[in-house]
């Protein structure tokens, strides 16, 4: 595990997913279920770099079912969740979010989550979700590249909601914030809000596909479930 995760750090993808595949493998003939859901979890991280969301959902999700411990299990979630934006899955990406916010084990994973609720409620334009989610946030809390990253989501976010005024309030400041933690004024870009689609030769699977299927309805009986 150790050799592939070094693989992985160098950028060795393929080498690392091989790798991880193979524990994987290994580790399920021996009902190693923390080894197998450590290897998964893992490779989801390998097929990010890469750039395939939806092969590093699949694989999160798998292993989020065979997690058993708590923090480990924030983890998986908290990356399922990252992926499904990536993937423009906004929907099963928000369920992942709101069943972190309530049951993650630290104060720092709900705060992620309740910023990523903020995130995508803003790409999705409503409205209602996304004034619950920032008026509880502390973006102060965050890292400087994190509150950029969010003034610039909440910018594009009211411009969406046709509040112009309040939009460009919010780019103002994170420009400032750039200038105050010595980091370029170029992040403070409104464009970086926006889904970017990165070619890869690999297609998304067809929304009807039942990879996609079983994630988006275990996602959502979950998130259910908590809320009722």
């Amino acid at each position: 595990m150790g050799l592939a995760q070094v693989a992985m750090l160098r950028g060795d993808l393929a080498t690392a997913d091989s790798q991880f595949e193979a524990i994987a493998e290994e580790a399920q003939r021996h009902d190693l279920t923390p080894q197998l859901a450590a290897a998964l979890h893992n490779q989801s991280v390998v097929a990010s770099y890469a750039q395939d969301p939806w092969r590093a959902s699949v694989l999160a999700h798998r292993a989020l079912g065979l997690t058993t411990d708590l923090v480990e299990r924030d983890r998986v979630l908290g990356d399922l969740g990252a992926y499904l934006i990536a993937c423009g899955d906004y929907a099963a990406a928000l369920d992942a979010f709101r069943i972190l916010q309530l049951t993650a084990s630290g104060e720092e994973l709900r705060l992620g989550a309740l910023g990523n609720i903020a995130v995508i409620a803003a790409r999705i334009g409503d409205r209602q979700a996304f004034d619950a989610a920032t008026r509880d946030l502390d973006i102060a809390r965050f890292p400087a590249d994190a509150q950029l990253a969010l003034m610039v989501e909440f910018a594009a976010g009211y411009r969406r909601f046709d509040e112009s005024t309040t939009a460009d309030r919010w780019l103002e400041n994170a420009r400032l914030t750039a200038i105050r933690f010595g980091l370029s004024e170029q992040l403070a870009d409104e464009s970086r809000a926006q889904p970017v689609v990165v070619p890869n030769g690999k297609p998304a699977p067809d929304e009807t596909s039942g990879a996609v299927i079983e994630i988006a309805s275990s996602l959502r009986q979950l998130a259910a479930s908590l809320v009722g």
